[in-house]
């Protein structure tokens, strides 16, 4: 078997230590650094430069070793990004030690037979030959060698260049979990669509830069992507491959060839014989043209399903497809008829767990929808229905305690509202971690005590403390740094606040453009009549933001034409 190329080795490397960086990052996310740096034995100043987002992180060896002693992470869970992207899953898999790390020890008898046998190879190999077939000078190669700490880097370029087992190299024996994964590579039942280890970090590091509009960055791995493509790939890897270019494409312009691409590995799906795989991909791909906003191939490919297929867990996901696409475009008439179509095939489901859970996502957007069709009384009952739900997610539940405190803060009931806000903070403390900054926390707290001073009652001196504190950490929060319905929120409130209408007339334009609506993952429909509300007091209103009114009540955002306290 040919050995890879020193160049594709180098990048597979670099891309493992960014995913290190990054695990440490959601890491601290959750836990807090202050606790993160105690619990792996790292100061402060170690863990920050570790999860710098501007440079290229050198973790050493301890630092993976920490991770595994400390958090509960298996090495193959290190290497291969297994938690992407989502914290709340790290959080919840994750079974992090109580006490502080103290094996120095052990640690540093670990690192030592880690750089003896790696010391092993290379002697076997010759070190001008094994240099230049890690993509390393030899000098470089040698200091390595004789250092007290062995680089992450050098054990992954090993690994490749040799085809050793990493856990090999850091344990003396094969892992269970690395071989699991290896077996499951090109598997056409394994879902997730894992690539072998030299490609699956760069693939990795570009689905992130991809989704996160970084895709300058993404584009260095453009070609080796493109290359993957003409390999025998299974269709979970062409899935998953496809999709990461179709993300590339769309943020760098080029729309079209994102559609094209979706399109293909559309057809192939198509012929899959599984017809449980088939739907799994199927769903996958639809979901990829709704987030990239690609409402015609996402309609074609839902209005094929429905035609084609006969199958009630298929025909549910289809309209619930077509029903998060016309909402994201504001077809709230068109999204409510969908949703119920969807729930109609969902009743036939088999799977008891699943058709619960499914029917709860279904109810969550139905809650949204009875507010934006103005009945704030069935939107709050059935929010407080679905908040009892076990089968909803934390983020999901926190959307909907967010859609009830804006219902709440436009009925002007402050208890509950205050009630409500509670349970978000809480929430909010077990998704991200207690420690976790937050804007959309801050600016909720500051809507609520602002209203609260309104009324009769008035704020205490405690409250009035919290508001001012709240007023200062805002005031330096620019609307690009918040997402769309935060932005919509940020804009009242500063208008109510200190008259500054500056970010009510940016969003008064975002509106009426549409861009608000076009690019955000999570619609801004929450706040809108709070926003026409203070348009209006302001003198911000004008004639294009009438007509945007009155075009939107048409399409079903009845709650733009009701007035408080109706």
């Amino acid at each position: 078997m040919a050995r890879p190329s020193p160049e594709i080795i180098k990048l597979s490397s670099d891309a493992v230590e960014k995913i290190i960086s990054w695990t440490l990052r959601g890491a601290s996310s959750v836990l807090g650094k202050r606790k993160l740096s105690s619990l792996l034995g790292l100061t402060r100043t170690r863990l920050d430069r570790l999860i710098s987002s501007d440079k290229q992180v050198r973790p050493m060896f301890d630092v993976i070793y920490r991770m595994h002693a400390q958090l509960g992470l298996t090495w193959p869970g290190i290497f291969a990004a297994s938690w992407f992207p989502s914290v709340w899953k790290l959080q919840k898999e994750w079974s992090p030690k109580p006490e502080a790390f103290k094996d120095e020890a052990i640690l540093q008898s670990h690192e030592q037979k880690v750089r003896e046998r790696i010391r092993k190879i290379v002697s076997g190999i010759g070190l001008t030959k094994c240099a230049a077939g890690c993509a390393l000078p030899k000098g470089t190669l040698q200091t390595h060698l004789q250092s007290m700490n062995v680089p992450v880097s050098l054990i992954w370029r090993i690994h490749l260049y040799t085809g050793k087992p990493y856990t090999v190299l850091l344990t003396g024996s094969l892992d269970e979990g690395e071989e699991a994964f290896r077996e499951s590579i090109g598997d056409a039942l394994d879902a997730n669509g894992r690539f072998q280890d030299l490609y699956e970090p760069i693939l990795c590091l570009t689905e992130e830069y991809a989704h996160n509009d970084l895709y300058k960055k993404a584009a260095l791995y453009k070609s080796i992507m493109q290359d993957l493509l003409g390999k025998r790939l299974s269709i979970p890897q062409l899935v998953r491959l496809c999709r990461v270019l179709a993300y590339y494409e769309k943020k760098s312009g080029s729309e079209k060839k994102a559609e094209e691409i979706i399109r293909k590995v559309w057809k192939k799906v198509s012929k899959v014989k599984d017809p449980k795989a088939a739907a799994h991909f199927t769903r996958s791909l639809i979901n990829t043209a709704i987030e990239m906003r690609l409402s015609g191939l996402a309609s074609d490919i839902s209005e094929y399903v429905i035609m084609m297929v006969r199958n009630a867990h298929a025909l549910s996901v289809a309209y619930f497809q077509l029903a998060v696409m016309a909402f994201g475009n504001l077809d709230i008439f068109e999204a409510e008829r969908f949703f119920r179509m969807s729930r109609l095939h969902s009743l036939e489901l088999e799977q008891q767990t699943y058709k619960k859970y499914f029917i709860a996502r279904i109810d969550a957007f139905m809650a949204h929808i009875l507010w934006i069709f103005g009945d704030w009384q069935d939107a709050l009952g059935k929010v407080d229905a679905l908040l009892e739900e076990t089968s909803l997610e934390t983020s999901w539940k926190m959307g909907l305690l967010y859609l009830e405190m804006a219902i709440l803060l436009w009925r002007e009931n402050i208890p509950d509202c205050r009630k409500a806000f509670r349970t978000y903070k809480s929430l909010h403390g077990m998704h991200y971690g207690k420690q976790a900054e937050s804007v959309d926390l801050t600016l909720l707290q500051a809507c609520i005590l602002l209203a609260a001073r309104k009324t009769k009652k008035g704020l205490s001196l405690t409250d009035e403390r919290k508001l001012q504190k709240a007023s200062r950490m805002l005031r330096s929060i620019k609307s690009s740094d918040v997402t769309g319905k935060d932005r919509i929120m940020l804009s009242v409130y500063r208008s109510l606040i200190n008259n500054d209408y500056s970010i009510l007339k940016a969003v008064a334009g975002e509106i009426v453009s549409g861009k608000i609506f076009s690019t955000e993952t999570d619609v801004p429909v929450e706040f809108l009549p709070h926003f026409v509300e203070a348009a209006k007091t302001s003198g911000v209103w004008s004639k294009k933001l009438e007509s945007w009114k009155e075009k939107m009540i048409k399409k079903g955002l009845l709650y733009l034409g009701v007035r408080r306290g109706t």
